[in-house]
């Protein structure tokens, strides 16, 4: 009777523990960041009046007689479900949508908690105004930049300085010092061809090479050839016209250029010298001689009878185009014989950088970096230049103004001069390689 009576108790006990449980649920209601909680039960020790026994030869085995001596308390579990999220109009209150705790600290450990109820002290650190435990995180530095790769610690804390900050400022104006070195490499732009393509060479055939440049002071070398010299048909070719040549061109063995593959350059012209003019020319197949540089040879990848394919790239450079100017070779009765040259040198990279932190009106920074590229000087650049750089401002990758497009502008010290927003140093800038 007495176990009857204590099993009956045990039970009274543990339901009156789940009670305690399903009202300190409801007292928490509005609890910021509560987590509600069940209560599990078990079975506590039976008694075993009759042990079980195994089957015999004539019998079947027999179950074990055991009464229960009642419940017992089994675990009490905290529910990890998203609660429902409330706007309190309070800039400093926060919650969390999903997994995750904030981490806050008393100065000596730190604990973590769902309660997003925070406020600034007086030295405008985010604080739980009802414990008086910091809130840690990842600060940010003076540029807005969070390095989520530091380590979290007790001295971690989040200090917001409202108050403290000066009204944002626009950058207005950006400067650089420094040297663009004058041994950097220029990349090639234009070739030249002189000497003679003989009357009397019947069956000639005359080679020259140069070294060239491209925009990363890679070096290649341009092999010529005039080959079948013969006499025009004057049926098929432009009045004037007295002798023709083959013509091929070829960049580190690269063929961009050749009048006898008419399959893989259809448009490609032969060489003929205008006895009016005593040069050189290239024709269309009117026929009449091409109208602009005739004696000019386009390697810039369009179908012209006087254009050819671009200078290969090589080692990461782009594929440039280049021309070759025929107008110095002769016509005379001599052994044909031509040399050649081109622009551009050899050098250190010629390409040089810069960065700088710029803000915006609302204070916001960005990163603007330059990049300045040494390119050959051209006819309409002033007269007293001696070198030009070209330049181009990105952020994040993307091109946001260069020399062309007139957003922006690029100064330099040394007396450098700017025309069509390029750089160009003068003879008074100092051209020391460093």
């Amino acid at each position: 009777m007495l176990q009857a009576m204590f099993a009956g108790v045990s039970g009274l006990q543990a339901h009156q523990t789940k009670m305690n449980v399903i009202g300190d649920n409801i007292s928490n209601v509005n609890t910021i960041g509560y987590k509600s909680a069940r209560v599990s039960f078990q079975d506590q020790m039976s008694q075993t009046l009759r042990a079980a026994s195994a089957p015999g030869k004539n019998g079947g085995g027999e179950n074990p007689a055991q009464v229960g001596l009642g419940v017992t308390l089994g675990s009490v579990d905290t529910i990890e479900t998203q609660g429902n999220l409330q706007s309190t109009g309070k800039m400093t209150d926060m919650a969390i949508q999903g997994n995750g705790y904030f981490t806050v600290t008393d100065g000596r450990t730190m604990q973590y908690t769902r309660d997003g109820g925070f406020d600034l002290d007086s030295s405008g650190t985010l604080v739980n105004p009802a414990t008086g435990q910091k809130l840690l995180g990842y600060q940010a530095d003076a540029f807005g930049n969070i390095d989520t790769s530091a380590p979290i610690t007790p001295s971690s804390s989040l200090r917001v300085p409202i108050g403290m900050l000066t009204d944002a400022k626009q950058t207005q104006n950006m400067s650089f010092t420094g040297n663009l070195d004058a041994a950097s490499a220029v990349n090639s732009t234009a070739g030249t061809l002189s000497g003679n393509l003989g009357a009397g060479s019947p069956g000639a055939q005359v080679q020259s090479t140069m070294t060239i440049y491209d925009n990363l002071g890679n070096s290649h070398t341009v092999q010529t050839t005039f080959l079948n010299p013969t006499t025009p048909d004057a049926a098929h070719t432009a009045a004037g016209a007295t002798q023709q040549w083959d013509m091929t061109v070829k960049v580190d063995g690269t063929t961009v250029y050749d009048t006898t593959d008419a399959v893989t350059f259809p448009s490609a012209s032969k060489v003929y010298y205008d006895s009016g003019t005593s040069k050189w020319e290239y024709m269309t197949n009117t026929p009449a001689f091409v109208a602009t540089n005739p004696s000019v040879l386009s390697l810039d990848g369009t179908a012209t009878p006087n254009s050819g394919k671009k200078i290969p790239s090589l080692n990461g450079s782009a594929a440039m185009p280049m021309t070759i100017d025929l107008s110095a070779l002769t016509n005379t009765v001599s052994a044909a014989a031509v040399t050649s040259g081109a622009d551009g040198q050899a050098g250190t990279s010629p390409l040089w950088g810069a960065s700088q932190q710029v803000y915006d009106s609302l204070g916001v920074g960005h990163l603007i970096t330059f990049k300045y590229t040494r390119v050959p000087i051209s006819a309409t650049d002033p007269a007293s230049a001696k070198a030009r750089w070209n330049w181009v401002a990105s952020e994040n990758g993307s091109q946001i103004a260069n020399q062309f497009s007139g957003k922006s502008s690029s100064t330099c010290p040394h007396k450098a001069s700017r025309h069509s927003e390029s750089l160009f140093l003068n003879s008074s800038f100092e051209q020391a390689g460093k």
